[in-house]
């Protein structure tokens, strides 16, 4: 890079937030899947897999409601009679 080039400079910078983003993505990512592994293992397997589905398997919108019939069939109902146990 020539001293004052001031497109090099923008490709540095564009560069550098390149993989900022990237990393930001592989952390999210990895952390999601440590969370998988810990609820597959402690917790009970409907809540388990209604995670899984929904954080890695892509079986989600971006709404409220918007789970595919079968898992909320499944789990739905013992996952808030869990969550709001006494």
């Amino acid at each position: 890079m020539a001293v004052g080039d001031p497109v090099a400079a923008d490709q540095a910078v564009v560069s550098h937030a390149t993989a900022q983003t990237g990393a930001r993505v592989l952390v999210e990512q990895l952390a999601t899947t440590l969370q998988a592994s810990l609820l597959t293992r402690f917790a009970p397997a409907y809540l388990a897999e209604a995670f899984v589905a929904t954080r890695l398997d892509g079986a989600h919108g971006h709404s409220f409601g918007t789970l595919p019939g079968d898992l909320v069939e499944a789990s739905a109902g013992r996952v808030t009679e869990r969550t709001f146990q006494v």
